[in-house]
């Protein structure tokens, strides 16, 4: 019976060690990601640089060690949005440069955020200038609210506009003797 008493408070104490050991490096993973993520010096006449060639997340992703984990580095729309804020508001920044590749996938709500974002900024005093290697249409509907559009000399532009098709099928109806059933309310409708 000392044996086994012996043997289980042994392991307890190797099991409390160990919970100690995994939390103290836990602990010190979390200050070496805070020490990381210090302030930014920022110079007199900076530009902002906003990438948004990965598109932009809806939602913050998860911070601390899971956010670590899963890479949390991925731009969110509010985030680029209180950027743009806080340059119209620093003294130091003289521009914001926007890096695009396409659309980067984003849709036409998250562009109309930020082309807004962009002409508060440009209202501010601010310069806005768009650098993408490829634009489409979204990318050009959203680069169109900054001062000037930049290309290398290699980029492409594929935008092929807007279009519209109708399909008619009267004559089909008509040779298959269908009479179709439709409803006029108005002269126009």
């Amino acid at each position: 019976m000392k044996e086994f008493l012996g043997r289980a408070f042994a392991s307890m104490i190797g099991t409390a060690a160990a919970i100690v050991a995994l939390c103290g490096v836990v602990v010190v993973i979390v200050a070496i990601a805070a020490s990381a993520s210090g302030g930014v010096d920022v110079e007199d006449s900076s530009w902002l640089v906003v990438d948004l060639r990965d598109g932009l997340l809806e939602y913050d992703p998860p911070s601390g060690l899971l956010g670590e984990l899963t890479g949390s580095d991925q731009e969110t729309l509010q985030r680029v949005r209180d950027s743009l804020a806080k340059a119209r508001a620093d003294e130091r920044i003289e521009g914001v440069v926007i890096r695009m590749s396409g659309d980067g996938g984003l849709g036409g709500g998250k562009r109309e955020e930020l082309r807004a974002a962009i002409k508060k900024t440009r209202d501010a005093g601010k310069r806005v200038i768009a650098y993408a290697d490829t634009l489409d249409r979204g990318a050009v509907s959203l680069a169109g609210a900054c001062e000037k559009i930049y290309m290398p000399p290699t980029g492409y532009v594929s935008f092929y506009g807007v279009n519209l098709t109708s399909t008619h099928v009267l004559g089909l109806l008509e040779k298959l003797e269908i009479k179709p059933n439709l409803h006029k309310i108005k002269d126009y409708k």
